[in-house]
């Protein structure tokens, strides 16, 4: 089954770009960043080959993106009753 290419607007694209280069982006959502890039440019398994990923993991991030868009793709805070110090 041949997969659709993926197209982003041109703001996702600069604010995915902005992700991958700036020192203050944590390293997984850079990570992310990169895969949805490669993604518009090849296949999932191309995308996951370029960023060290495994297939699967690259078309989540995709399907992610597809879904959310570039906030998808951001750390959700972790909420738990262990997370405030008494």
């Amino acid at each position: 089954m041949a997969q659709k290419p993926l197209t982003i607007p041109d703001g996702d694209r600069a604010a995915l770009t902005r992700m991958t280069v700036s020192r203050r982006t944590p390293r997984g959502e850079s990570t992310r960043a990169q895969i949805v890039l490669a993604c518009v440019e090849g296949t999932v398994a191309d995308a996951a080959r370029r960023c060290g990923v495994s297939p699967r993991t690259a078309g989540k991030w995709k399907s992610r993106y597809q879904r959310y868009g570039v906030e998808g793709l951001i750390d959700a805070e972790i909420c738990s009753r262990y997370a405030s110090v008494y």
